[in-house]
């Protein structure tokens, strides 16, 4: 069975939930998304343009025109060099651009503490462990290593 990545577990996602277009930017750590949306392309094409902001709110304005969720994919601006995640977010009329901005910048911190140590230092991202109960346990471990370092 050949491995799926992430980004081939996010594009057939965006595909299963009727998501036609991807707005994405790319960026720093995101080459497994671009990989599969480029094997999709003829099923989800992706608009690219020129800066994160202008991602979202293209998607804000497809949204508000067909009525129907769109997505957009960007990884953080500012710390863009030292960030090891793309975001994905899902926009409807009712979640304004300039809404989702304070969410997205309050999860910066987490995600700069937390998971960028357990990325680097654990190198998480990469375990292959996926059965069972494993991986919370491999977690719990990770967790309580990191607490004494």
């Amino acid at each position: 069975m050949p491995r799926m990545t992430t980004g081939d577990s996010a594009i057939q996602s965006l595909l299963a939930h009727g998501i036609d277009t991807l707005f994405a930017l790319p960026g720093v750590h995101n080459d497994h998304l671009f990989d599969a949306a480029h094997q999709a392309s003829s099923r989800i094409p992706v608009i690219h343009p020129r800066q994160e902001q202008t991602a979202a709110y293209m998607a804000l304005g497809a949204a508000l025109f067909t009525g129907r969720p769109q997505t957009f994919a960007v990884v953080p601006g500012r710390k863009a060099l030292w960030t090891s995640l793309a975001r994905f977010y899902i926009t409807s009329p009712v979640m304004l651009a300039h809404l989702m901005g304070p969410v997205v910048r309050s999860h910066w911190a987490v995600e700069n503490s937390l998971h960028w140590v357990m990325d680097m230092v654990f190198r998480d991202d990469e375990c292959g462990v996926r059965t069972d109960h494993v991986p919370a346990h491999f977690t719990t471990i990770k967790h309580m290593a990191y607490k004494l370092l």
